[in-house]
């Protein structure tokens, strides 16, 4: 609770994101979620929109979108919907600060 509203919101997200790819029926296991690699979030009161997210699963880069929203507190996720998008070429890493 000692992190800034937003910290918390898009912490959340990520730790949500992670169990949601690694129990959804895929081939990834996601171990770290970016919100804006590609494009800035759009945070709203209670809610995020992250159409230019990342993750990355077994040391590879994917896109990733996702809407998520969470109660006032930004601690418990009530939803959250995402979209898993093609590998992230090994040569645009350095370019977007994507590491191993």
């Amino acid at each position: 609770m000692e992190l800034a509203p937003q910290a918390r919101l898009e912490q959340a997200y990520d730790t949500e994101a992670m169990r949601h790819i690694n129990k959804d029926k895929n081939p990834y296991t996601a171990d770290k979620v970016i919100a804006y690699t590609f494009e800035d979030p759009v945070l709203h009161h209670d809610a995020i929109i992250a159409p230019g997210a990342v993750f990355r699963s077994k040391g590879d880069w994917y896109h990733l979108s996702y809407q998520c929203s969470t109660g006032p507190r930004h601690v418990e996720v009530q939803s959250l919907n995402y979209k898993i998008g093609d590998k992230i070429p090994r040569a645009a890493w350095e370019k977007y600060n994507l590491y191993n």
